[in-house]
Formats: structure tokens, sequence, C-alpha cells
């Protein structure tokens, strides 16, 4: 039986696609995969490939929209005085001495082939590795880390490699469900990827070319001291001399034209070499500050190698428009770099637009919508919140139609495991039912909270008054508007018109004056409008809020907490939103309702009571 022919991720290898990162090898819980200069199957596949693999691979899908909400990494460019390895070296034995991680992973090299160096103390560091790494390395070495105990470590890698570690960090998110079980029932057993270190990379090339080159010119594999790309020349330096040849004979990695990725931009801190031939540092997270002064860090007031980002950028688009008019297999990974962008089941795709606040559009936004689906021959599709998806985008036009939209203003979102836009009904400013002003306040959540990372999708929505048109009760987080009143005796006639108006008949006479049936009555203040004697007085305006309410395959109606501000609004819905991330057992399974569920509505609010802000 031909193993390969039963693997679905054949259809990236076996078309020229992989980045021979390594990572759907890390993950196989039945270890069936092994890196044999490309990932193999080395025993049938249950499931044919159709699992963790295929969910992790960096060349199906990048993932990069979700990862890049959730890691809101900053990119500030410094120089330091030390050399690649040097400053790696410093990185990693400065995250061990301060307990930030229990070891590391460096891609090194054996005789130029490239492995996994394990670091489990500052010792290990000794080993000596290379600031040219141009190699493949699976780096296999995270599962034998998983088996050491070794709880937090961090990763020094390519940017193939980089991106393929971020998704193993963010799987549940991307995959919507944990990871795949062996045969007895167990996921592979991971450390925690605290630190990814980003290596600059322009390409990979094949170890096999490269000792066949130097076995042809008679060159010693072991004496060689270090390598050097320069294109289209290849510089070897061994213990006796010095060699340039001609690069040409040693294939690069095919899949490696279909990558942008120079600076390893998903990574924590990037380093590289400059144009100076002086070490460029990236740093990503604020926690990472620390190596402002620990690397004798200065501001870079000029761009990253400029040459070697555009060269990979131009080569990468080269790539994909011969594929294209080669008719050769594309997976357009990148189409989830993009906010609001959706896959169809017939292989095309949408695009939702964030736009039309509260559900409200200018005549100008909804004429340029129109127009764009007219030019491209796209269907319009309004959701049940209001807003706009353009569908049926052929896969290589999807890149294109961001930038139109952009162009145009009209920006798109709100697809994925984060708060949604806030569904509102017209509200007091256009509605006489309206108690509160439903789109000032639906546009304060988007400003402040649209798009925000979460476990699952988290839906806001915001009705006017008790008629609840917009079902506030069956949101993750809905607002309601309330009148409160109170009967003035001494001003009521009699004239009975309140109790005409009262759709819940809370309204009776007892006395020859108006009685208000307290459990009957939804607060909705029509009676007090309809009063025609200014008898029935408005005591406040209040908020009823709705937490953990949910429509779909069950419905579930949110727990109810009372307001009398609309400033008590915004921090309770982010309390709400940082006990959710917190407490979520499985993201995009679980919903706010399962999580209150599960842990008990007043264990979740107490968790909400406890956050200071």
């Amino acid at each position: 039986m031909n193993t390969q022919q039963e693997w679905a991720l054949n259809s990236i290898i076996d078309t020229g696609q992989c980045a021979k990162c390594g990572t759907c090898t890390i993950l196989c819980p039945n270890n069936i995969l092994t890196f044999q200069d490309t990932p193999k199957l080395t025993s049938p596949c249950l499931r044919k490939g159709r699992g963790t693999c295929h969910e992790v691979c960096p060349r199906v899908s990048s993932g990069r929209y979700q990862i890049e909400i959730r890691e809101k990494l900053k990119n500030e460019i410094y120089t330091t005085p030390y050399t690649q390895e040097e400053a790696l070296k410093k990185i990693i034995s400065t995250l061990l001495e301060q307990n930030k991680i229990d070891g590391a992973i460096i891609v090194g090299e054996d005789h130029w082939k490239s492995l996994s160096l394990i670091i489990k103390d500052k010792d290990d560091l000794k080993t000596e590795t290379h600031e040219n790494n141009y190699k493949e390395s699976p780096l296999k070495a995270l599962e034998e880390l998983g088996k050491l105990d070794l709880e937090r470590i961090a990763i020094a890698a390519l940017p193939c490699q980089i991106r393929g570690f971020r998704k193993i960090q963010y799987f549940p998110y991307l995959a919507k469900h944990d990871l795949e079980q062996s045969k007895q029932g167990k996921p592979i057993k991971i450390p925690e990827i605290k630190y990814l270190i980003g290596q600059f990379c322009t390409d990979k090339y094949n170890y096999g070319d490269m000792t066949q080159v130097l076995k042809d010119e008679g060159i010693d594999l072991n004496k060689v001291k270090k390598f050097k790309l320069e294109v289209p020349k290849l510089k070897i330096d061994t213990t006796e001399k010095t060699y340039t040849l001609p690069l040409k004979p040693i294939n690069m990695n095919e899949g490696c034209k279909l990558c942008d990725d120079y600076e390893a931009e998903l990574a924590d801190i990037s380093l590289g070499v400059s144009k100076n031939n002086t070490t460029n540092i990236i740093i990503r997270k604020d926690e990472l500050d620390i190596f402002k002064n620990i690397l004798d860090l200065t501001p870079d007031t000029e761009d990253l190698p400029k040459n070697k980002r555009e060269h990979k950028k131009n080569r990468f688009k080269t790539a994909v428009k011969n594929r294209q008019e080669n008719n050769q297999p594309i997976s357009y990974y990148w189409n989830a770099d993009y906010p609001g962008v959706g896959k169809q089941a017939d292989g095309n795709y949408f695009i939702r637009l964030i736009i039309g606040k509260a559900g409200w559009y200018t005549t100008e936004e909804m004429q340029k919508i129109i127009d764009i689906a007219n030019q491209y021959h796209l269907r319009l599709k309004i959701t049940d919140r209001a807003g706009y998806e353009l569908h049926d985008i052929k896969p290589e036009l999807l890149t294109e139609m961001v930038e139109i939209l952009n162009k145009n203003g009209l920006a798109s979102g709100t697809e994925g495991p984060l708060v949604r836009v806030t569904l509102a009904c017209p509200g007091s400013l256009n509605c006489k039912s309206g108690i509160i002003p439903s789109t000032t306040i639906a546009e304060k959540i988007d400003e402040e909270f649209g798009e925000y990372p979460t476990p699952y999708k988290f839906k806001p929505a915001v009705t006017g008054c008790p008629n609840q048109c917009v079902r506030p009760n069956i949101h993750d987080f809905g607002i309601m508007g309330l009148k409160y009143t109170k009967i003035n005796e001494d001003k009521c006639e009699n004239c009975g018109r309140c109790n005409e108006v009262c759709k819940k008949e809370a309204i009776s006479y007892d006395e020859g004056v108006a009685k208000r049936n307290t459990d009957l009555c939804v607060t909705c203040g029509n009676c007090s409008k309809a009063c025609p004697y200014d008898a029935i007085e408005i005591t406040g305006i209040g908020y009823r809020v709705f937490i953990g309410g949910k429509s779909g395959r069950e419905t579930v109606e949110g727990k109810e907490i009372n307001l009398t501000s609309e400033e008590e609004l915004y921090p309770l819905l982010e309390k709400v939103l940082i006990a959710y991330n917190k407490l979520a057992d499985k993201p995009q399974r679980e919903r706010l309702a399962a999580t209150i569920q599960r842990i008990g509505y007043d264990k979740f609010m107490e968790e909400v009571n406890s956050i200071q802000l």
C-alpha cells in the first residue's frame, strides 16, 4: 500500500508548496510521520491525514489574523553590536536566568546538516551554532522536550517554522477542537511554548545537493568552518582555504518561493544580520524590552535590509503569478491573513464587512458595495446582524479584493472567535418606543471592544426598550433600556388611558386611581407617555444587562443584572470578556453560556467582580 497516496498533505507536498518546516511531524499522536527531506508517512493513517497534521500546516492556512489579534505584536527595530549567534545565546541564557523558561530549542547543525539542539541549561549553549541557517529542520525536539517534563520553553527557528509553532500555540482557536488523540486515547505531550525567536531567512537549500557539490569539488565536509550565501555564489570557509562556488547546482526548496516572510514576522523577537554586517533585533513584546540593555540595543533609524526583504516579496509574487499562469495548484494559505474572510463550500471565499455602525449605512457606502459586487460578479448577502457579505470571491482575487475595499473605506472583519459587530435597534434617537440611545451605545461598544479576541464568537446586542426587538436576552452580552415610573395618585383622574396602552395589562383601577401590578410590569414607560395628566412620573432610566445568552443549536436566556447608568455598561462588558477568556475551557467550542453553565453563574460573577480595571 502506498501510504503517501492516503495522506491529505500530499496536496501541499507533491505540488512543491511544502515549506519543510516539519510542523506536521511534531503533533502526530501515533508517531507515523517522519521527516526525510520532506514529511512522509511511515504507515497508513486512519484519517488519511485529515487531522491535526493538516490543520496545523502553515501552508494550508496561515491563521495569521486570529493569531495577531491575540498576540498584539509590536515591531520595534534595533541594532546590536553582537553577532547573531552571540545575541541568540544571550537571549536564551537571560530567559533561563530569569526563570521565564525551563529550556529551549535552537536550530543547529551537525556537519552542516540541520538538526534541533535541546537546551536545558546555560552549559548547553556552548554547543556551536551558526549564523546562516538555510537548511531544513523539522524541530522534532519539541516532542523530546515534552518527554523531559520541561513545562515552558523558547524556540529559535526560521520564519516558516515560527508560523507553524504559532499555529500550535493557537491550535484550538484555529482548528476548533483539541489536539488529535492517539489510538490509545492520548494527544502528543508537548511543553508550553512561551517565546518564539525568529531568525531572518531568504530561503533554504537542499542538504543532499550541498554535500554532492562539496564532494564534486573535493572539499572535505569535516573541514568546513562556515557557509555564507552571496547569491549567486556560495562561499565556503574551511580550515585550509576559502572556496567560492556557483549556487545554481544546489536546489532551493521549491516551497520557499511561496514565502514572503523574511524577518519572521510572527516571532516575539527576531534577529538577523543587517546590511552593515551588524545584527538587527526586532522586539515585538513589551516584556522583552529587557533586552534593550542586555544586548546594548540602539534604535535602527533605517529599515531592515531592504534588498533581501524586497527580493523575497518579489519572488513570492512571481512564483504565485507563474503558478496561476501554468494552472499549478496553490493553497492560497495567506488568505487567512485578513480579517472577516471565510471559505465557502465550493472553495471560493466570502468577505464580511465591518461597516454600517449599529446597522446604519450611508448611501455612499451602499453604492460602493453594490458597484464592487457588480464589477467582480459577486453575490451580496445581508447577515442577521445587519452586516454585508461579498460572496463568490475567487481565491486568487482575495488579496486584491481586500485592498479595493480598504481603498474605498470599506473595512472587513467580525469573523471567527472574537467580539462581533454589535446588533442594535434604532433606539431613542429614531424610535418612539426607545428609552436609551441604542445606536450610540452600540457604536461605543464597537469602538472599544470590536474584534476583541474571545474563546468563541461573542455577540453583543442593544435594544432600546422592553420590546426586545433585537433579542438581547439570547446574546452573550445584551443590553435593554428601562424606564422607571411611579403613579402620583393625587394627579390621577381615572381616565383609563394608561390601562389602554399597557400591553401587559399591568395597570388596573382601585378606589378611583390607577394601580400597578409589579409582577406584570416590564418597565417600558409607555403609560407615562400616554397619561394626559402627568400622573405617572418618570423616576429614572435603567439598563438591564443579559449575560451569557445564546441561540443556535440550543437557546439559552442570559442572566439578568440591572444597572442605573450607561457608564457602568462598558467596564462590566470588559470584565465579562476578561473573565470569559480566563475561564473558558474549550476555545471555539464553548460559548459564554456554556462556560457559565459549567462553572456556575455565581462563580463566574465572582471572577468578574474581582477584576480590577
